[in-house]
Parts: structure tokens; C-alpha cells; sequence
């Protein structure tokens, strides 16, 4: 039996299988499909704007990956500046806790 899973159907094959004259170690290959077909199903849809299901997972999993890499650039930035001595560790604890900090919060010594 061989499936193909997509997102709105499924598809399926029954075949008969036969020993390879061609190969010595006895592997089958297929040689008559016995029956086949497909289940199709409608995508599931909020009634109430028709959007799909999966929409809202999908913008929910978008907004933690944007704050990730943000937090990413944010401590790479901070490694930069430090690594650079244009920040000073205290400084780097500031910005490396996420909170909303505005430039005139801390000193940068040029």
C-alpha cells in the first residue's frame, strides 16, 4: 500500500509486488495496481471570518519567532559593543534584560 498525506486529501494505492529477476537479493517491485483512490476533505475555517484554523497558530508562532531573532541581535549587538569597550558590563546587564530602555539611560564612551 503506498499513501500520499497532503493538507486537503489523501491518497492511496494497493499493488501487487513481484520478486525482481534482476536483482539477487530478492528485492519486490511493483507490477499491477489493484486499487486506488483519494479522500478529499475541506480545509476547517473559522465560521466567523473564514480564515483557516491554522492562521492564527501560524501568526502565534511568527510573533515568537521575530521576538527571538530580535533578542538575538539585541545580545549580539551587546557582545559588539563590549567587545569594542564602547559599553561597560553594568551598561550590557541593562540592555541584556529586555526591558524598554532608552539610549539617554546609559553612557557610551567614545
Amino acid at each position: 500500500m503506498a499513501l500520499d498525506i497532503g493538507t486537503n486529501s489523501i491518497g492511496w494505492c494497493v499493488l501487487d509486488l513481484k520478486k525482481n529477476p534482476e536483482n539477487l537479493e530478492g528485492d519486490l517491485v511493483p507490477c499491477k495496481i489493484r486499487k486506488m483512490g483519494v479522500r478529499l476533505f475541506t480545509e476547517p475555517r473559522n465560521p466567523k471570518d473564514g480564515t483557516t484554523l491554522a492562521a492564527r497558530r501560524r501568526d502565534k508562532r511568527g510573533a515568537r519567532r521575530n521576538l527571538f531573532r530580535y533578542k538575538q541581535r539585541q545580545e549580539k549587538l551587546v557582545k559588539l559593543l563590549k567587545k569594542h569597550g564602547l559599553i561597560v558590563d553594568a551598561t550590557a546587564r541593562i540592555i541584556s534584560s529586555y526591558e524598554s530602555v532608552s539610549i539617554r539611560d546609559f553612557k557610551i564612551h567614545i
